[in-house]
This record gives C-alpha cells, structure tokens and sequence, in this order.
C-alpha cells in the first residue's frame, strides 16, 4: 500500500515518461489486481457500483467511438478496483506513501520555481513531476484531508507547501469544504456561518486572476455540456467528440476541451439516467460518519471544477475513500431511513384499539 501510494505521483518525469494521465492507469492496471487474491464482502454499495458499470458497459453500444469508450471503460474499472480497495484495506500506509511523494514533487518543484536546470519541466514554474501545477495543488489538497483525517499531522509539511505555491483554486474551495463539514460536525451552524465569513474575507484569494479568464470559459462549457443532455447520454467516452456540435458558447477551433471541467456534468452528458445508482452511491457514502468522508468531499468539490476522476493521483484517493465509506461492517445506515416519521408513529399509535385487560363477559370463580 505504501509503495502504491509512493509511486503515483512519481511516474510521470516530463517530457520523458509520456502522458502523466497514461502513466499512472498503467501503474494502477498493474498492481491493483494483486490486492485482491481474496474475496470481497459485497455491500449495497457494491451492488450500486456494479449497477453503474452494468450501465456504462450497455452504453458503450451507442458510443460514437468505440475505441474511446473502451479507454473510459478501463478507467472506470480501475477505479472499481480502487474502491474495494478503500472497502477491504488500511488506508494509513497508503496516505503516507502518497504524503511523501507529494514532497519529493515539492523538492522538484522548488528546483523549477528558482529557474535551476537539474531537472526536466519548464524553469519559473511549479508543477513538480506533474503535468500541471494544478494537479500537483488539487493532489496535495487531498493527500492533506487524508493527513488530517487519520491524525497524521506529522507528514503534513511534504503537503501544504504546494497548496500554497500552486495557487490552486479548486484546491483552495475543496479545502474549505472539508474544513465546512469538520465545522458542522463539531458546531453546527455556528461553525458553518463562521466558514461562510472566512469564505468572503478570503474570497479575493480565489478570485485573484478575475472572471474573465478560466472561470467564464468554464461557464460557457458548462453551459454547453447542458445543451447536450439526453435521457440515455451518448456513451463512454463521447464528450470529446460531440462536444463542437453543442458548443454555442465556445470556439472549438480555438480551444477543443476534453472534459467539461465538471465531472458531474461530464457523466450525465455521457450516461443520462445511468448515473442514478451512481447518485445513490454518493448518497449513501456522504451518510456513514467516517474519516474519509472529508477526503470524499473534498474529491467532490474538487469535481465541480476540475476533472480529478480521469487524475490517477486524484481518483486513487477519491476512490479509496468512496470504499471505505461503504465498507459493509461499517456502514450505518441514516436515521431519516431507520426511524419512522413523527406523523406516522402518531397513525400507527392512534389504529391500535384501546382494548381493556379484563374479559368483557365475567365467568364464574370456578371456570
């Protein structure tokens, strides 16, 4: 688990590896099966996840690219092989191994920032051993979450300083929402209204680079993803190629994007109806009160912006975290599902016949 957790954010050196993105499946195709020689204890979480693949493979038949929809659907599967691996496996080896190969792409990444030519990657910038520096920021904002939620706070200096050195802003909202649910579960709305005014204070942090930049050209494409949904979607794999006929908000010859940028977008454009178990699925692991339920909201805040499920280092921890919440011996289910409505206990009380003890016709002492 720690090696696991160690060389993903390592096997990507640019312009020398390839793809970061390929890079890392490849290091995920090959190692997950062999945690799995034993079985799987199967819970309604599993059941859900089987339904959604189940879907995602009958789609693939009206996939307007076959060969893309089956990279999609291998994606997927690794991140099925993932998610048993959060349901079956400590997760703390794991983290760390991640915690440290955030610092080594911190070292790296210093020795960019200050123009030094020992290592690959552009000079001036800080992106470490990824392929941009906001996956390094968004992958570091995780693998903190992840620190802070076991109590290993003593491997929290391998991560925060790319947080703040990548100035990442999915990362910086993702942060602020896993502070928000620590924040509700210690002081309700206390905690959440104080968040709220810390969340204007530093929103000019967020808002620096403007909204004429990425944020409107990801509100155009968001738009646009809209005006593509269908019942059924269009398949694996299918945004990249059918996006130009829905872009009425965008120039495709000047930017041909292959996500939307919002993860959630990009599933119901490409499986309609089919992302209900899935739904469920996060439904049911956002009730559990476990530790990685912050890492899990942070993956989904983190999703409304970005695209951290197609990221090996972002979908491993997203992934792993989805699993432990729905580990079958663990998982408790929420009182709104287990207790009935107040109206009706009061039905079922008012129905029973108020019927005395004694018999209604006496017989005699001797009967």
């Amino acid at each position: 688990m720690f090696l696991l957790g160690l060389l993903l954010p390592l096997v990507y050196i640019p312009t020398l590896t390839g793809f970061m993105v390929l890079t890392g499946w490849c290091v995920l195709s090959c190692a997950l099966p062999f945690f799995f020689l034993r079985g799987v204890r199967m819970g309604p979480g599993h059941w859900l996840g089987i339904a959604f693949l189940a879907y995602a493979c009958v789609a693939e038949a009206w996939a307007p690219v076959a060969v893309q929809g089956v990279w999609d659907l291998l994606l997927m599967g690794c991140c099925a092989g993932l998610f048993m691996l959060g349901a079956a496996y400590d997760l703390k080896p794991f983290y760390i191994g991640l915690a440290w190969g955030i610092g080594i792409n911190t070292v790296v990444g210093l020795v960019q920032h200050f123009g030094w030519n020992l290592v690959v990657g552009d000079p001036g910038t800080f992106h470490g051993l990824f392929f941009n520096p906001d996956m390094l920021g968004e992958s570091a904002v995780l693998t903190t979450v992840a620190l802070l939620a076991i109590g290993c706070w003593r491997y929290l200096p391998l991560t925060v300083l790319p947080i703040y050195m990548t100035g990442t802003r999915a990362g910086l909202v993702a942060l602020g929402a896993a502070c928000a649910l620590w924040l509700w579960n210690s002081y309700r709305w206390r905690g959440v209204i104080a968040l709220a005014i810390l969340a204007l204070i530093a929103s000019p942090v967020i808002f620096h680079k403007g909204w004429d930049g990425s944020i409107s050209l990801r509100v155009a494409m968001w738009r646009d993803t809209i005006d593509g949904f269908t019942l059924f979607g269009h398949g694996p794999g299918s945004f990249f190629m059918l996006y130009p006929e829905y872009a009425s908000r965008t120039d495709t010859m000047f930017t041909r994007p292959e996500d939307p940028h919002n993860d959630f977008l990009g599933f119901i454009f490409q499986y309609g109806v089919g992302c209900l178990p899935l739904a469920g699925l996060l439904g049911l692991a956002l009730c559990q009160r476990t530790a990685e339920r912050y890492i899990l909201v942070a993956f989904l805040a983190i999703s409304f912006f970005s695209f951290p499920w197609r990221i090996p280092s972002e979908a491993a921890l997203g992934m792993v975290a989805l699993g432990a919440c729905c580990r079958p011996w663990t998982m408790v289910w929420p009182q709104w599902l287990t207790r009935r409505p107040t109206i009706w206990a009061w039905i079922c009380r008012a129905s029973i016949p108020n019927i005395p003890m004694e018999s209604l016709h006496p017989h005699p002492a001797r009967v």
